[in-house]
Formats: structure tokens, sequence, C-alpha cells
């Protein structure tokens, strides 16, 4: 339990508890105005400061540049043994555990084996789940600030930023359960994200692929596809395997097309020569000169009698007129001649070219271009590539359907281990449930029910006070909770040795029932040996219920009292965070 809370700051208010209940006051000074109210005096920092001493992270608080040079330590004693730790947020090592400097993860260990027998190195510590003692301090020291007294958030949950796995741990461990069903289910509901991670990956990367035509779970439909593309990919191989390159594939085609232009030139330039041979052919022909004796027989029919001078000119003349046109004829049978001879050269150019032409095709025919064969190997790569990742997806898709069955499985599996271990713990389960409903009685006409159910998600604990009309209802219910939860844990050695709860508790409780929870916390600390630490506001304190109670809270109430003063908070001055 614990003895002293003090600080190296100079205006802290040290803080020294005694066995059972110990009623830190806040009180409304003369001064105050009635609109002040005592909500900096420092009730909740001693929550604060009790979470910071016993293994918090660091909290925004201590991080004030006033608070933050400054020690602050706790005396407790636990088992006959007393023990201390010492902080400052500035360390590095920030703990100073009877006199040895430890981090953070060292002191919880540590506390964790002290108050809650959490041994570090068994085999329970690798699971990532296991209870730890941060895990199961804060229910004996609830935080306001994180929603500790929102009942509305759920009674049997000590943080609105409590995961269930923690809460089913947690209490699990505190009452007696199977905790490692709780971790398992954890496991489970871990695993069953991860499918739906897997499944979501899946669709993602079937989107991005356009991949549509396959249901994104289907491994049977992948394997189909995966048989088809593999057929594919082998005719694609066997193809590029058989295909002949021809380096100058690009050359020889553009050879292949001036031959054919050439053919084409060749022919029209054969049939405008044949053209000319036959005109020459023709002019030949007519080149044929006129004899002279028709030429005299002429002029004798017309009785003109010609002289033998006249006579031997018409003869000369024939002579002359026979030289020229043999000249004539001469010329023409050479462009005849050499007309032919080029019809006959570009013949035999033409047989060169069309033997040339017809090398050039089959060269192309058997073979294929270098860019051709680039681009076959850049489709295998590609269709390389597009099995692989169906590969990838097949095996996506095989995860998540395994993974489905095995959900499956362990759910039924967990469930049935579940409904077994509350059945062979029943003397467990009972003890809790009569502790709250005679602890609720007190409160209300009928008892309230604490219900431990198992459900497909896990264990699931709730309480009840059926027919109570009190605003305050669900605050009492924190309150009887933690009170069974606290009188489990010590019977089973698995306790801090106190319980805290600031005044928000109380918020909205009608002053019989504040009184109640008082003496109720006094006589049950009395009997089973713990401390129940109470922060109130001194006008709630429901002075009349207590008298008419019989019980008397003087001698309970910590000799330091807190005011709204500047200087009347539990660190002695105001600041804000």
């Amino acid at each position: 339990m614990l003895k002293e809370i003090k600080s190296s700051l100079p205006t802290f208010k040290t803080l020294t508890f005694k066995p059972g209940l110990n009623v830190l006051l806040a009180e409304r000074t003369i001064k105050t105005s009635s609109k002040r109210t005592r909500n900096g005096a420092g009730k909740t920092g001693l929550i604060e400061l009790v979470h910071f001493l016993f293994g918090a992270r660091s909290l925004k608080l201590f991080k004030v540049e006033a608070l933050k040079e400054h020690n602050f330590s706790v005396i407790f004693d636990h088992a006959d043994t007393e023990y201390t730790i010492e902080r400052c947020d500035r360390s590095k090592l920030p703990f100073n555990f009877n006199n040895k400097k430890l981090g953070t993860e060292a002191l919880n260990d540590q506390l964790g084996e002290l108050f809650f027998k959490l041994n570090t190195n068994s085999a329970y510590n690798i699971k990532r789940f296991a209870p730890s003692f941060r895990m199961l301090f804060p229910y004996f020291v609830r935080n306001n600030n994180e929603g500790g007294f929102d009942a509305s958030n759920q009674v049997t949950k000590y943080s609105k930023y409590q995961q269930p796995y923690q809460e089913q741990v947690g209490l699990s461990y505190l009452l007696g359960l199977d905790w490692n069903i709780s971790i398992d289910f954890q496991e489970f509901r871990a695993h069953r994200k991860s499918i739906a991670d897997l499944k979501k990956a899946f669709k993602d990367f079937a989107n991005k692929e356009e991949l549509d035509y396959f249901s994104y779970i289907s491994s049977s439909k992948l394997r189909t596809e995966i048989i088809l593309q593999e057929q594919e990919l082998e005719d694609l191989k066997n193809n590029i395997d058989s295909f002949n390159v021809v380096p100058q594939y690009q050359e020889m085609q553009n050879e292949a097309d001036d031959l054919t232009i050439q053919t084409s030139s060749l022919n029209l330039q054969i049939v405008q020569d044949q053209e000319m041979i036959k005109a020459l052919q023709d002019s030949l022909v007519e080149e044929e000169p006129i004899p002279a004796q028709d030429i005299i027989n002429l002029y004798n029919e017309a009785e003109v009698i010609l002289s033998d001078l006249v006579k031997q000119r018409f003869e000369d003349v024939e002579v002359f007129h026979k030289a020229i046109i043999e000249n004539r004829k001469e010329h023409l049978q050479s462009e005849i001649n050499s007309t032919q001879s080029r019809i006959d050269d570009n013949q035999n150019k033409l047989t060169e070219i069309a033997n040339r032409r017809q090398k050039i095709m089959n060269i192309l025919q058997e073979g294929g271009a270098l860019q051709e064969f680039s681009r076959l190997q850049e489709e295998l790569n590609q269709k390389i590539t597009s099995l692989q990742k169906l590969k990838q997806q097949l095996q996506l898709s095989e995860d998540v359907e395994k993974g489905e069955r095995d959900l499956d499985q362990d759910k039924m599996r967990l469930e049935g281990e579940l409904q077994l271990d509350l059945k062979e713990r029943k003397a467990i389960v009972s003890k809790a449930i009569l502790y709250f409903g005679q602890i609720s009685k007190e409160f209300y006409e009928h008892a309230g029910s604490f219900v431990i159910e198992p459900t497909p998600n896990g264990l699931e604990f709730t309480t009840d006070i059926s027919n109570a009309r009190s605003k305050g209802v669900g605050n009492m219910q924190i309150f009887c909770f933690d009170m069974m939860l606290t009188l489990i844990a010590l019977e089973r050695g698995i306790h801090p040795g106190f319980l805290i709860h600031d005044s928000h508790l109380f918020d909205g409780v009608d002053e019989r029932q504040v009184a109640k929870a008082l003496q109720i916390g006094a006589n049950l600390a009395d009997k089973y040996g713990f401390q129940y630490i109470v922060t109130m506001n001194s006008d709630a304190v429901p002075d009349g219920e207590l008298k008419r109670l019989g019980f008397d809270l003087i001698p309970y109430i910590i000799d330091v009292t807190l005011t709204d003063q500047p200087d009347g908070g539990l660190f002695g001055f105001k600041f804000s965070v």
C-alpha cells in the first residue's frame, strides 16, 4: 500500500497515507467566488502523478517547464517489504527503483512481477497480447482524463482508448479465467484483419492491372488463366526459337523496292524502243528512189522530145538520188540496230534484276527483321511478367481461401474452449457475480448483475443494476465493479494493495449513495487489508447521510487539504498544460 508521495518541488504538498480509507479533500475558501470551482486543486493531478511514478510513459503534465526539472517519488510497501520509486522526466533512465536505475520497460517488468506475479521470463511473455503491468494497473487507478469514469463508455473498461483484447485478457487474468484463450481470440482477430487486408490488396492489385476477368478471391479461375497463358508463352517461345533474323532486313527490303521501280522503268524503255524500231522500219520501206527511165517514159507519152543532154542529166540526178536514199537507209538501219541493242541490254538487265529481286524476296520470306525479332522478345517478356503476376495473385488467393478456412475452424475451436473454460471455472465466475451483487445490493433494492458471456468475438463483460433510478447509477456500477475486482484480485494475491478513485466517480451521484460508497469502501478496505484512496470536494461530502449511517469520515481524511487558491493545489502553484 502507499505510504508517502513527495517531490523536490518546494511547493509540493507531501501526501502521507494510512491503511484503509484515505480521503483527500479539496476545500472552497472563504475568498472564493461561488463561480470558482476546485477543478485546478490537483485531485486529478494525484491520479496522473501515481501513473507517472508507476511506469506510465511520459505524461504531458510533467513536461511543464516548472515540473520537468524536479524529482517525484513514492514510498510503498508490498508483502512486508518497503519500496521507493523516484522519477524525473528529464532523465533518459527516469526511474530509480530502490536505488537502481531503470528504464520504463524494465520498471514495468519488475512491478508486474511484484504486484501481479507476471513472470517476464515465462513462455507466455513471448505472446504478442500477453498481460502486462500497464494493462492491469489502470483497473485500480482509473484516470478521468482518459474516460475512466465515463460509465457510458463501458463500466468494465478503464479507458476509452483501451482495446477489446486488453479488456478481455486483463480481466481474464485478474479474475482467474484462462487468459490464454483471450489472447488466442486477439490472434484470431489479427488473423481475420490480415485476411481482410489480403483481400483488399488483391482487389487493389486486380483493379490496378485491370484484371476484371476473374473473381479476386477465386483461385480456380486463376489456375485456368495461368494454364492458358503458359500455353501462349510456350507457343511464343517456339516462334522465337525458329525465327531467322536478317540483320539487313530493312536495307534489303528497300533494295527490293528499288528493283521493282527499275523493272518498271526498263519495261517502259523497252516498249518505247520497240515502237521506235517499228517506225524506223516503216521509214526504211518508204525510202525507194524513182527510176530515171520512168521519168523519160512519162515525157515521151506526152510527146515531148527530150534532148540527149537532158536525158543525161536525168540519169545523173537518179544516181545522186539513189546515193542519198542509200545513205538514209544506212542511217535508219543503224538506228534500228542501236535501238535493238539497247532493247537487248535492257532485257538482260531485267533478267539480272529479276534474279536479284527473287533472291532478296526468298531471304525476306525465310527470315525476319531484327526489329521484328525484338518485338517478339518484348512480347515474350511481357507475357512472362504477366504470368508471374498471375501466379502471385494465385498465391494471394490461396492464402485468402486457406486463411478463411482456418478462421472458421479457429472460431469454432475458440468458442468451444471459452464455453468449456467458463464451465470448469464456474466457482470463480460465481464468486465475481456474488461479490458484485452483494456490493450493489448495499445501494439498491435489487442486487446488480455482473455477466461474463462467451461470444463469437471472445468474452464479453457487462454490468447492470435493474430498476435503479439514480442519475449516477452508472458511476455506482463502476464502484461496485472496481470493488469486486479488487476483492477477487486480493484473494488471488495479484493486487497493488490500493484502489484509487477521484471525485469524478461521485459526479451526479446522490448524497445517500456517496455516503454509502465511503462506508462500504472503508469497511471492505479494513476487512481485506487494502487502501481505498478517494479525492473529494469538501462541499460534496454528504455529512447528513454519513451521520445517519453513523459513519465518521474525519479519521480517514488526509492531513493535507487542497484549496482553489493559487498556492492551494497539490503542486503549490497554478500552471497550464
